[in-house]
C-alpha cells in the first residue's frame, strides 16, 4: 500500500526526483532575472522564502547580496548551511517572518512556492512580507499560471531522473490539485495552491499593499504569462508613501 505524504508535505522521492535535477543553466536564467530586478546597488539585503536547499540564496550570497533564507524543512537548511557561505538561513515557517523583526530590501518566493495555503492565509503572508520590507522594496514571486492547467487537468506521465512520474492535475475554483506517484516508489505526493490568471495575481497583491511592476514568463520581460508556460514571474513595488 502506497505512503501517502500529507498534503503539501514534500518526500523524499520528490527532492530526489525533482530538486536534484534542475538544470544548472535554468538556474543561471532565473539569477540573472533576479540581478537585473534587483540590482546590488539598491537591494543587497534580501529575504529568500521558501530557500530549500539555497538554489537561489547561494549564488545570490556569493555575488554580494545579503541573503536570509527561511525554510520549514530542517534537512533541506541544514544541507544549505553546510554549502559555506555567508547567507543566514533560518528553518521556520514563512508566515512567521515578523518575528525575526528585521527589515529587508527585497524578498523572493521562488519555484511555485506560493499560494499553500487559503486566500485569506495568503492575502496574510503577503502583508506580514509587506511589514519587513523598506519603502520602495520589492517582492518578486514566480507561481503557477491557471490557465496552463485548465487546459492539462487529468492524468499524464513524464520521465524524469529515470522515474516514471504519473502526474493527475485537477481545478477546484481557484485552487490547483496535483497527485504524483512514482515507479518503483510506494510513496504518493500531494499538493494544493490557490492559482491565479495574470490579472487576478496583480489584483490580489495590489490588495495587499503592492504595485505590480513586472509581469512576464521564462524569466523573460519581454515574454508575457501564457497558457502554454506553467509558471509567470510578478515584481512588486512597496510604495513610500
Amino acid at each position: 500500500m502506497p505512503t501517502t505524504i500529507g498534503v503539501n508535505a514534500i518526500s523524499d522521492v520528490w527532492f530526489r526526483t525533482f530538486l536534484d535535477t534542475v538544470d544548472p543553466a535554468q538556474t543561471a536564467i532565473e539569477l540573472a532575472f533576479l540581478e537585473r530586478q534587483l540590482p546590488l546597488r539598491d537591494f543587497a539585503r534580501v529575504l529568500d522564502l521558501c530557500c530549500g536547499r539555497g538554489r537561489h540564496a547561494l549564488p545570490l550570497s556569493d555575488r554580494g547580496y545579503a541573503v536570509t533564507g527561511v525554510d520549514r524543512e530542517a534537512a533541506l537548511i541544514a544541507q544549505a548551511r553546510a554549502a559555506g557561505t555567508t547567507a543566514t538561513f533560518l528553518q521556520m515557517d514563512v508566515r512567521e517572518i515578523r518575528d525575526l523583526r528585521q527589515t529587508w530590501d527585497a524578498a523572493l518566493i521562488m519555484w511555485a512556492s506560493f499560494g499553500y495555503f487559503t486566500a485569506k492565509e495568503n492575502r496574510a503572508q503577503l502583508e506580514t512580507i509587506r511589514k519587513c520590507l523598506r519603502p520602495g522594496g520589492r517582492l518578486i514571486l514566480d507561481v503557477y499560471n491557471y490557465d496552463f492547467f485548465l487546459e492539462r487537468q487529468g492524468e499524464r506521465q513524464m520521465t524524469r531522473n529515470g522515474v516514471l512520474v504519473t502526474q493527475r492535475f485537477h481545478i477546484r475554483d481557484d485552487r490547483l490539485e496535483v497527485e504524483l506517484r512514482y515507479g518503483g516508489h510506494d510513496v504518493i505526493d500531494r499538493f494544493s495552491w490557490q492559482i491565479f490568471r495574470p490579472e487576478e495575481l496583480c489584483t490580489f497583491v495590489s490588495e495587499a499593499g503592492f504595485e505590480p511592476i513586472a509581469l512576464c514568463a521564462e524569466f523573460d520581460e519581454q515574454k508575457p504569462p501564457h497558457s502554454e508556460v506553467p509558471r509567470m514571474q510578478l515584481v512588486m513595488a512597496l510604495g513610500h508613501g
